[in-house]
């Protein structure tokens, strides 16, 4: 699917259930839980809440014992640490070629795409499986593909009234992504 198609099938789904976005300041969830320790497993609990409703005929129950957090830091410390290194060392060239470092930063978080859906699907290997189907459906595929969604969702963010709508909408959008075109791929080897 197209990255314009994941977020009109994203809306249209935020559209029938509306209840799906319940946070629309953003850091509400942060000053209501003050817990940033628990950002991941939130996430993930939500995710987890999605995916149920979009897949399987029988719901899975989310599994407390992975530690989601750990799983966050560890795919965002990563990508973050890489457009950091990027852009010291593109610094050198001129700040023109700072911007660069995004490119860094998608190109390590693509293959860290599947990574939660994987997790709450049960997969024995979430990293591996999460790489190797990047490399199935192709590193630029998927960066021609989450990067217009990441834009989106990061519009949103500047809107006065629900900031975070767009953030679901590009999150479903993965979900709905993840759950046609790789969950039903690789449910047999998870």
């Amino acid at each position: 699917m197209k990255f314009k198609d994941l977020l009109d099938a994203g809306k249209a789904h935020l559209e029938k259930h509306p209840g799906y976005a319940p946070i629309s300041h953003p850091g509400r969830m942060f000053l209501q839980d003050a817990n940033p320790r628990m950002m991941f497993t939130l996430g993930a609990r939500w995710m987890h809440h999605r995916l149920n409703e979009l897949g399987k005929d029988s719901p899975q129950p989310f599994n407390t014992n992975i530690n989601y957090n750990f799983y966050g830091y560890l795919k965002y410390g990563i990508c973050l640490s890489s457009a950091c290194l990027t852009t010291w060392w593109l610094s050198g060239y001129g700040w023109p070629y700072i911007p660069l470092s995004i490119l860094s930063f998608y190109f390590l978080e693509v293959q860290f795409l599947f990574l939660f859906p994987l997790l709450i699907d049960h997969a024995s290997r979430p990293i591996y499986t999460g790489i190797y189907t990047t490399f199935k459906i192709g590193p630029v595929k998927c960066l021609l593909t989450v990067i217009p969604i990441s834009i989106f969702m990061m519009t949103g963010l500047f809107w006065k009234k629900d900031r975070f709508r767009n953030w679901y909408i590009g999150c479903l959008a993965i979900l709905i992504w993840y759950n046609n075109e790789v969950r039903n791929r690789t449910s047999s080897s998870l």
